[in-house]
């Protein structure tokens, strides 16, 4: 059975976090980027995370 990850993305005024969660229970991967929604807003905690995961490979 394949997994379900969700990638939960809050970007305020003074920082930006991001969390991925494997069928919603598992922490795989988080990150705080100290920016709020300036110029990178969700893009760079978002791609932080992704960078961190390693993805298993398709069959």
């Amino acid at each position: 059975m394949s997994s379900i990850y969700t990638l939960g993305i809050d970007v305020g005024s003074t920082a930006s976090k991001c969390i991925m969660l494997k069928d919603g229970k598992e922490i795989v991967a988080k990150s705080l980027i100290d920016v709020g929604a300036g110029t990178s807003g969700p893009s760079a905690p978002s791609r932080r995370c992704l960078r961190r995961r390693e993805w298993p490979e398709r069959t």
